[in-house]
């Protein structure tokens, strides 16, 4: 978008005025579970690829929560090249905080990842969703998936690599979805 500054004067006219307004897309569809089942009340978004410090990281341009029957309305896109993506119920600004074990004191054996349309596990595999001016896209249908839980065990030596001054251990993955959990001993 660019935009241009008009001084208008006192008593001057000014000349014809053209503004043109380009139309906006919506994008609706349906969030299930990998059953097939709608998930209610999750977040769903939308993003660009952005590139910066030396990788492509996901850039939020619109978020929606769904309804009652997974259904999920996005709006005000302008044109281009998009990536929808679901994350875990677990997620935050900071990062995916999961515990280890659940209500009844069991290991946790299944967890929500964060999905990308369509079904894909990391951004890199993410399908673009392309968008012209004024488009309707209806019916898309992105699945958040869940994946085995693993457990860690070891001893962490106080500000061994990797570990900070107040014994927290970040570990990050190998691939492009910045996917990192920190261990709390």
């Amino acid at each position: 978008t660019s935009s241009v500054r008009l001084a208008v004067e006192r008593g001057k006219a000014l000349g014809p005025l053209v503004i043109k307004m380009t139309p906006q897309a919506i994008i609706t569809g349906t969030l299930v579970d990998a059953e097939g089942d709608p998930i209610a009340g999750a977040p769903v978004r939308l993003v660009k690829r952005t590139w910066a410090q030396r990788k492509i990281f996901p850039d939020n341009i619109v978020q929606a929560q769904t309804d009652e029957q997974g259904r999920f309305r996005l709006s005000q896109i302008g044109p281009g090249t998009y990536y929808l993506s679901v994350q875990p119920d677990n997620m935050n600004r900071i990062g995916w905080i999961s515990d280890a074990l659940d209500g009844e004191g069991q290991p946790i054996r299944e967890q929500q990842v964060e999905t990308f349309y369509k079904d894909s596990l990391s951004f890199a595999g993410a399908t673009p969703i392309t968008v012209k001016a004024g488009q309707e896209l209806d019916g898309l249908v992105l699945t958040r998936e869940k994946i085995a839980g693993h457990r860690l065990s070891g001893h962490l030596a106080p500000n061994s690599i990797g570990s900070d001054m107040n014994n927290n251990l970040t570990v990050e993955t190998m691939d492009t979805t910045l996917r990192f959990f920190t261990i709390r001993v």
